[in-house]
């Protein structure tokens, strides 16, 4: 005989199970921890079902090729190493770190998210790519080349204390401190740290943008978010 705890116990598992199928392909899920399929990253945290990695960003156009492949090639004369580019469809900003969200998180990170930004009112507006440098990750485990936000620096700033304000109240990870947003062109696995002091400087041609959306990457799954007009 079914008991009515049983068959409510069933019917849960169902409608969870139908409410991860609608919003995420579990498929990217199963992915293991290759570095060589994701730019030399190693995974930040544990993976865990129902799990799905989130990241805020601006997407920057594939066109910053143009500027990051000469700028590539100078700095692999400089540090002995071969860089491996970023692809061109991967260039971004990055406005958040990389944090782990629960699916009956999503939507309500991303209403206030929206919202914070309206009250705020944040508006498009235009960056300039201006110098380079080179970042070490957190582990130590991969060290990349960047082209640093110079012009619109406060206004990615606002972004990313507006985000940190929001994701605090879900107790997610805030972003670095002090925020130095900028566009990785090229990474190795090799610990490049003791070359940052010659590898920085102003680009010979800026690169420029507008920025009228920023996007949420959770999962396998994007969200744009429209800035007020």
């Amino acid at each position: 005989m079914k008991t009515q705890v049983g068959m409510r116990y069933r019917k849960s598992r169902r409608l969870k199970n139908l409410i991860y199928r609608i919003f995420f392909n579990d498929d990217t899920q199963l992915l293991r921890n290759n570095p060589s399929a994701h730019q030399g990253r190693k995974r930040q945290f544990p993976h865990l079902k129902g799990n799905y990695a989130t990241l805020f960003f601006i997407k920057v156009p594939a066109y910053l090729s143009e500027v990051a492949s000469p700028l590539i090639e100078e700095t692999e004369k400089i540090v002995k190493t071969k860089l491996e580019p970023t692809p061109n469809t991967g260039y971004h900003i990055s406005l958040s770190r990389t944090f782990p969200i629960r699916i009956h998180h999503v939507e309500l990170l991303l209403s206030l998210v929206r919202r914070e930004l309206e009250e705020e009112g944040v508006k498009p507006f235009s960056l300039d790519l201006g110098t380079y440098s080179l970042y070490l990750n957190d582990d130590l485990s991969r060290s990349f080349l960047s082209m640093n936000v110079t012009n619109g620096k406060l206004q990615v700033c606002q972004l990313i204390n507006i985000l940190d304000k929001c994701l605090t109240e879900f107790k997610f990870p805030t972003f670095y401190k002090p925020a130095k947003p900028h566009a990785s062109i090229g990474w190795t696995t090799e610990d490049l740290s003791s070359m940052q002091p010659e590898v920085m400087g102003e680009v010979e041609q800026e690169f420029e943008m507008d920025v009228r959306e920023i996007w949420c990457k959770i999962g396998d799954q994007l969200h744009c978010i429209k800035l007020s007009k």
